[in-house]
């Protein structure tokens, strides 16, 4: 896959108090069962970092694509069960555009 055939959204959060790494990934596990039926939806990876604090990177196609997965997302259970784990006030969405990469990227 070229760098033009996809963005790379990335969220960042902390977890409320109280909930495991194991919650975090069930909850991010389920979602993803509607996540992927998204448009332009193309891959996503969980990341924690050693303070606790979660990253997901999401690629999608288009830039649109993944900015309207958040409105598409809003009604899932999915989605609002995964919210409840999630303080409120340290969500932060950003999209990329890649301009390099050491290799292609290929998504099944």
């Amino acid at each position: 896959m070229n760098l033009k055939d996809y963005v790379v959204e990335t969220v960042t959060w902390q977890a409320k108090q109280g909930v495991s790494t194991e919650d975090m990934s069930a909850a991010i596990d389920d979602m993803l069962v509607d996540l992927k039926t998204l448009p332009g939806f193309l891959h996503e990876s969980l990341c924690q970092a050693s303070n606790g604090d979660w990253m997901q990177l999401y690629y999608w196609e288009t830039e649109h694509d993944a900015q309207q997965s958040s409105a598409l997302m809003a009604e899932k259970t999915s989605f609002l069960q995964l919210l409840s784990l999630i303080a409120p006030d340290s969500v932060a969405i950003k999209v990329y555009t890649p301009v390099q990469a050491s290799s292609e990227i290929a998504f099944t």
